[in-house]
């Protein structure tokens, strides 16, 4: 057998003890209810993949696309949530964030689902109905990646008071999207190397699982301060340009002066 296709095969089987893994430790330490969204994520991801498995190539297919179109739900859903988390102090900003968010995710779908949908007219051809499907997912995962990177550039540079289960939540799944995006991006240029860039991909997602099930617990629910914490005096600077943009984003969006 081609060492990559063992490869290939041993990693989603540890991708699903990950998923197991995170349930159980966000399930165990009482954050379930706090991050349902990773909990459901992953939970999605478990019984697609275990239903996979149970039947032949063209059911497993499907259970993939289905799996994979609820869990970009998820991803939308919990972006939306993050906005909210990150930018609770300021809830103006917040709510033209998840505006802002919504609107940019509508427009990637709508780009990328007519061409997908047409193309599925074709024969049923189980590898070219894969390859269709992960164009319309590398545009919605790449859509999640770039928001995941800008909320975290945003708490880089400015100081924002949040939990640090939440700090972690985000760089988990920013990493997890990003990879996935750039994987998805390779395997269609260059399909040779799918079963290498798939376990590359893999291996990047077993290693998010892995630290989510070990960083998130109950202490991590203290607060932390994101941004600048190197240099007080800019950091406050910031802080106030925040309020003053909450106080702009207020205004504008009751139609006041």
């Amino acid at each position: 057998m081609d060492p990559f296709s063992t490869l290939e095969t041993w990693l989603n089987y540890l991708n699903l003890a990950g998923d197991v893994a995170v349930v159980l430790a966000l399930a165990g330490r009482k954050l379930a209810r706090v991050y349902r969204i990773l909990l459901l994520y992953f939970l999605v991801d478990l019984l697609a993949s275990l239903l996979g498995l149970g039947f032949d190539r063209r059911y497993a297919y499907q259970a993939y696309y289905v799996g994979q179109a609820v869990k970009w739900i998820l991803a939308f859903w919990f972006i939306l949530d993050l906005y909210g988390r990150v930018l609770a102090p300021h809830p103006a900003l917040a709510k033209f964030g998840r505006a802002a968010v919504g609107v940019l995710l509508a427009v990637a779908v709508a780009v990328s689902l007519p061409g997908f949908l047409l193309e599925l007219y074709r024969p049923y051809d189980p590898d070219l109905n894969f390859f269709l499907f992960s164009r319309f997912e590398r545009t919605a995962d790449s859509a999640v990646a770039i928001l995941l990177l800008l909320i975290s550039a945003f708490l880089v540079w400015y100081p924002v008071k949040m939990r640090r289960n939440v700090v972690s939540y985000l760089a988990g799944f920013t990493v997890y999207f990003t990879v996935r995006a750039v994987g998805l991006t390779a395997m269609d240029w260059w399909r040779i190397y799918f079963q290498q860039v798939d376990a590359a991909v893999l291996a990047v997602a077993l290693g998010c699982m892995v630290f989510w099930a070990v960083v998130m617990r109950p202490e991590g629910e203290t607060q932390t301060v994101s941004g600048h914490g190197w240099n007080p005096q800019e950091a406050e600077r910031l802080s106030l340009q925040l309020d003053h943009a909450n106080e702009w984003m207020a205004r504008l969006l009751r139609g006041g002066p």
